[in-house]
């Protein structure tokens, strides 16, 4: 299944949108352009938040803390030191790793079982991002959605890129 993280141009907000194939909400995701606490919010296409994505105001190693809807902490991704891209996430007892290439464009997703989706940065965007999805199971979408967040953030500082 392959869906689109786009963002939409707005002054006061960094703000994405994330369809399906058929082009159908499937979750937004905003935060604040200028933010003490960089928190990130994910919901669904209903508007319920799914999750927070909160960083710490200094890091040697950036670190970001996944948050429930009632900001309880459920999990954590935590930049390495690697030349390449590279994080681990934890989320409800589970492990991730995301692995990227040198020039941060693509990222795939492992966890105990095995690969769960691939995520494709387009590089060629002027004034905002786009990422491309692969999810293998329905139910790793918002978990992908997350990653694909967390990517964003860490790489490129929630911001365009301008590449």
């Amino acid at each position: 299944m392959k869906f689109i993280m786009e963002q939409q141009l707005n002054v006061l907000k960094d703000t994405y949108t994330v369809t399906d194939e058929a082009g159908n909400l499937v979750s937004q995701i905003n935060s604040k352009v200028i933010s003490l606490h960089r928190k990130r919010f994910i919901r669904d296409a209903s508007g319920n938040v799914i999750f927070i994505i909160k960083g710490k105001l200094v890091d040697i190693l950036p670190t970001y803390y996944i948050l429930d809807a009632n900001e309880r902490e459920i999990g954590k991704a935590k930049k390495k030191f690697n030349p390449r891209a590279h994080f681990k996430l934890e989320l409800g007892g589970e492990k991730y790793n995301v692995q990227g290439t040198m020039f941060r464009r693509s990222y795939r997703i492992s966890g105990a079982n095995g690969e769960i989706g691939t995520i494709h940065k387009d590089g060629f965007r002027m004034f905002k991002d786009k990422y491309e999805i692969e999810v293998n199971q329905k139910n790793d979408v918002f978990k992908l959605i997350l990653m694909t967040s967390i990517v964003d953030m860490l790489y490129f500082n929630g911001k365009r890129s301008h590449d």
